[in-house]
């Protein structure tokens, strides 16, 4: 079993969590908070959401996928197919289609 498999199954897995137990918590804000702290804490959390998604997307440049060599797409062949090669086939595919159109 690969790492990548294992990975995967664990993302899900926390994912699945985090999913419950976001429910679970709108479940009970409602039923336990007063109208007015069930607003400001909805107010505080998409402010901090908003907030760690700029800066996330800020870091993109140093985090992002094309940064990780080795890791990439999988093909039909049970391959990987890397960042750099798959811009190497759409380069090369960009320039034949150009030769037969003229």
């Amino acid at each position: 079993m690969s790492s990548t498999f294992l990975a995967m199954g664990l993302f899900k897995l926390a994912m699945l969590a985090f999913s419950l137990g976001l429910l679970f918590f709108v479940v009970w804000a409602i039923k336990n908070l007063k109208a007015e702290k069930l607003f400001k804490l909805s107010l505080i959390l998409i402010v901090v959401g908003v907030l760690v998604c700029l800066f996330t997307v800020a870091l993109g440049g140093k985090t992002s996928f094309k940064s990780h060599k080795g890791f990439g797409y999988s093909t039909a062949k049970g391959g990987t197919m890397t960042w750099e090669v798959c811009q190497k086939k759409v380069k090369s595919m960009t320039e034949a289609k150009k030769t037969t159109t003229k």
